[in-house]
């Protein structure tokens, strides 16, 4: 399984109820937030069948960014979530 950044910008709150799916989509992954906007998760699946998955439930106008990151070579400062953990 690899090791997958996941960020975004979600223009829509008042449209999207804050997004609670959204989020609820990303909890279901396991995924850990570690930034105000940024999740890290582990998946067998590539990122853009995690984007697709994500899109599902945001705006049309939203963004979202999933990228493989490696194991060994990350940085984080103040992170709110162990990374390592996941």
């Amino acid at each position: 399984m690899s090791l997958y950044l996941v960020t975004y910008d979600l223009e829509h709150p008042d449209e999207f109820g804050e997004y609670e799916y959204f989020h609820a989509e990303l909890r279901k992954t396991r995924a850990l937030k570690v930034l105000q906007d940024a999740w890290v998760l582990r998946s067998a699946l590539k990122a853009d069948a995690i984007r697709d998955a994500l899109a599902k439930f945001i705006h049309r106008d939203d963004r979202v960014l999933v990228a493989e990151i490696s194991e060994r070579n990350w940085a984080a400062w103040k992170a709110l979530g162990e990374i390592r953990e996941i």
